[in-house]
């Protein structure tokens, strides 16, 4: 066989495979013999084919050993440690505290410490601050659950003179407060790591190293570095990066705190004259609608009259008007216009929003209309048939309800987490490298969403029969940020799914 024609991995033979073998050959030294199941013959074969299995479970485990995508555990950590790829280990949320102070503020050291929802944390940047300042945090605890939501309320293990005793979680531009908080990598996570260090070894200040000394920045899981070579001039380099989202549907972007870390670790690691940049990456919300045929043997829509159909928005797309609380809410059409297919909800009718925090969908099963469009919904409330957590958001879209409707939530969500950030600048000098992103859209993390990649969603999703992408129009190129400053990296917004 040509080298060239080789599968890519070790085969090798079954255990009844094995054992008919040694019967063929037997029959070949013994034409007389019977060896039929049940004979010695057989028995003694099959004897030997359980005492070669061990033999070849190990001769594959170490021929799979010398594939990069297959090694795990302690031996990737023993090859990948040599190339100088460390697994990335379990950190706190990082981002910022808003503090109260006396006239004339107080001073508060590095690694004081405050507490919030049983979690420790600590001040990452000693310094006096003032009233309505914010202080860099991130927590001593580890894991997700150190992601706390904006609002919340910390206190000060032992507060600085001039210092209140309680502050609050700081809301970031992306709504988060304290992000960034991860477990330590899992295996395909540090694998792609190392896949990553040997497509673009680090040397010289190239765009490698400052994506490495990125993604080693102590304290933060970072996902992935993007540089942007040359961004102003020779010598100029502008990064963003990602971090690893903590819950399906989840922003990756970092926070100015995070940033700064991410910058002060670079800068200190490479010559006084190179020019580096932290730029900042923005969220371009990308709302995603579906027609979905749910699959025969699956849970389709869960009511015989359909309420609402799809329309387009702008147009008749029914959508929250006000919202009082999660079971009292107005919907209405976009365009203010009721007459034609748009229909009426009646009570008893189940329909649903996605919940974006959470990645999750919401049913609300409808138990009075007022109004013939707008139209005032009364949730039924009773024995737990209506979802009374979420309150629905000014402008998003209501659809009708199914049980399956949560089975495309990860794989359309996975879809959006495998993109990259595009592009500071519109108009390039050359097909060169020169202000463009490293690594390259669209061979890896790709800046720009196409029919086929939000389709391929579906793929593995049994509860869907077939589907359509009614929105966003396609393909979409991520927008161009501002150069040297920002980059937008596109994230799922609003999940909406229609009948086909």
């Amino acid at each position: 066989m040509p080298i060239d024609d080789l599968p890519g991995e070790l085969s090798v033979p079954t255990r009844d495979g094995e054992r008919d073998r040694w019967r063929r050959d037997y029959e070949f030294h013994d034409p007389s013999s019977e060896t039929t199941e049940g004979t010695q013959p057989w028995i003694e074969a099959s004897t030997m084919a359980d005492a070669v299995m061990p033999v070849y479970h190990d001769i594959k485990l170490v021929a799979d050993a010398t594939d990069p995508n297959k090694v795990g555990g302690a031996l990737l950590e023993s090859q990948a440690g040599a190339s100088g790829v460390d697994r990335p280990q379990a950190v706190g949320a990082s981002g910022s505290v808003t503090v109260s102070a006396s006239f004339g503020g107080g001073f508060i050291a590095l690694h004081d410490e405050l507490t919030a929802l049983g979690l420790k944390f600590e001040c990452k940047v000693g310094n006096t601050y003032f009233d309505g300042d914010e202080v860099p945090v991130q927590g001593i605890d580890t894991g997700p659950a150190t992601n706390l939501a904006a609002g919340t309320v910390a206190t000060w293990s032992n507060p600085a003179p001039g210092i209140g005793a309680t502050c609050t979680v700081t809301e970031q531009l992306d709504g988060s407060g304290l992000s960034g908080g991860r477990e330590e990598a899992t295996d395909e996570e540090y694998r792609i790591l190392w896949n990553q260090e040997k497509q673009a070894r680090p040397a010289s200040g190239n765009d490698g190293e400052i994506q490495e000394l990125v993604e080693d920045t102590a304290g933060m899981s970072v996902e992935k570095a993007f540089t942007y070579p040359g961004i102003f001039a020779p010598g100029t380099s502008a990064f963003v990066f990602t971090l690893k989202p903590s819950t399906t549907g989840s922003s990756r972007l970092p926070n100015p705190t995070q940033i700064a870390a991410a910058l002060a670790h670079v800068v200190g690691s490479m010559p006084a004259d190179e020019g580096i940049f932290a730029a900042t990456l923005l969220a371009q919300d990308v709302d995603c609608v579906f027609k979905i045929l749910w699959d025969p043997d699956g849970a389709g829509w869960n009511d015989m009259v359909i309420w609402p159909y799809y329309f387009a928005n702008p147009g008749q797309a029914v959508i929250v008007d006000t919202a009082a609380s999660a079971t009292s809410f107005v919907l209405k059409t976009q365009n203010g216009v009721y007459t034609g297919p748009v229909g009426d909800p009646v009570a008893g009718q189940s329909i649903a929003f996605y919940d974006r925090a959470f990645g999750q969908f919401r049913k609300k099963r409808i138990l009075s209309v007022v109004g013939g469009g707008p139209w005032t919904i009364t949730v039924d409330t009773s024995n737990g048939v209506s979802d009374e957590s979420y309150t629905p958001i000014v402008g998003q879209r209501a659809m009708p309800w199914s049980e399956s409707l949560q089975d495309i939530v990860t794989p359309v969500a996975e879809k959006f987490n495998a993109m990259g950030p595009g592009e500071q600048v519109a108009v390039f000098f050359d097909d060169g490298t020169r202000q463009r992103r490293t690594p390259r859209s669209p061979r890896d993390w790709p800046s720009v969403l196409t029919t086929k990649r939000l389709e391929d969603s579906f793929d593995e999703v049994d509860s869907v029969f077939d589907v359509t992408i009614q929105e966003p129009t396609l393909p979409l190129a991520t927008t161009v940020g501002t150069q040297g400053v920002d980059s937008y990296l596109m994230e799922l917004g609003y999940l909406s799914v229609f009948p086909l």
